[in-house]
């Protein structure tokens, strides 16, 4: 997480500030990258504002015009609420079928 200039990380259900910027990357082991033209990945947001921002309720995935690496996703806090990001990894070669979701607490200062 990016906020003011300022680098660190945390983990998944913590509390993120609005207007901080959020860079996720898959880090994978026991070889479900490889092959990695083999492998398929999505990423989908969804939305769960509360007070002032109640009314978004969005679900999103990144849009394959995005210039980021397959296994990059990055994105501003904008809305206040419980925001969960759903990683998905389909390795057609192994037949892996793997979805990990990421919980973002997003807070007004």
């Amino acid at each position: 997480m990016t906020l003011n200039g300022n680098v660190t990380s945390k983990k998944s259900g913590e509390y993120f500030p609005i207007k901080s910027s959020l860079k996720f990357m898959v880090n994978a082991h026991g070889g479900l990258l490889d092959p990695y033209d083999q492998v398929d990945l999505w990423w989908e947001v969804s939305n769960g504002g509360i007070g002032e921002h109640h009314s978004h309720q969005e679900i999103y995935y990144k849009d394959k015009s995005e210039k980021t690496d397959k296994l990059i996703f990055g994105r501003d806090v904008a809305y206040e609420g419980t925001h969960l990001l759903r990683c998905r990894v389909h390795n057609k070669k192994k037949n892996l079928d793997i979805t990990k979701i990421f919980v973002v607490n997003a807070y007004k200062t």
